[in-house]
Parts: structure tokens; sequence; C-alpha cells
């Protein structure tokens, strides 16, 4: 249900009926879709992972993740635009992340907390409120 409701925002949205102020949209550098799989073999979570480039650090760093709820979640490729965009509600608006590449991983560990250990999550950026 939750895939066809975000089917019927993203129309509503390409057709100019749901204001820009209602959309939220931002870039990121990287977009991993990562896959937590457990020791015995058991999907323990899935996350779509947003990175931003470090100069500084020489490294992507995340900047912010998202909890794989719906499918609707997976980036999807635009081709007008050559990139890839996440879509889905968050707080009662529709959030839209667009990233030129796009990755998928399948993990025995979760990449987002491995990052906490180089930048503390209260030092992540974030994505625009």
């Amino acid at each position: 249900m939750a895939d066809v409701i975000m089917q019927v925002a993203m129309v509503l949205i390409a057709a100019g009926r749901i204001p820009a102020g209602d959309v939220i949209t931002s870039e990121v550098d990287l977009i991993e879709v990562n896959h937590f799989i457990g020791d015995q073999g058991e999907l323990v979570l899935e996350q779509v992972i947003f990175y931003y480039w470090s100069d500084l650090d020489c490294r992507y760093n995340v900047q912010a993740w998202q909890m794989l709820k719906s499918q609707s979640q997976i980036p999807r490729r635009h081709w007008g635009r050559r990139d890839f965009e996440a879509t889905w509600y968050d707080r009662g608006r529709v959030r839209q992340v667009r990233c030129k590449s796009v990755y998928e991983t399948w993990t025995q560990y979760d990449p987002e907390l491995l990052d906490r250990k180089f930048l503390q999550q209260a030092a992540r950026p974030g994505l625009p409120r």
C-alpha cells in the first residue's frame, strides 16, 4: 500500500499538484542501498545510506540514512537528468534525494554503524529540513 501511495505522490509532484514547498529536494554524492545479512543468513535490516565526499578525509562519509520501509524508497534512475532519485514521505512532507551514483550491497555488518568510528553521528550534516 505504501508503494502505491508513493507512486501517486510522485505523479502528483511531476504534474505540479504538490506545492514545491511541500517537497524537500537535496543532492548527495553517493547513495548505498544496504542489506545487512546476519550470521545465519537472515535479513537483519535494509537501509538507504546517503554519503558526501570529504576532501579533508579523502573518503565518503555518511551524511544521513533511512530505514528502507518500502520499495518506493529505492533510488530510481531519472533518464532525463542522468541521475538517480530516492523519494519518500518524511515527517508529513515529500523528500527527494538526488545523486549521480548508486550502489547496492549485501553485508554482514552495518556500514552506517561502522562509519561512526570515523565521524560521530552528531557531526553528520544530515539532510536539509
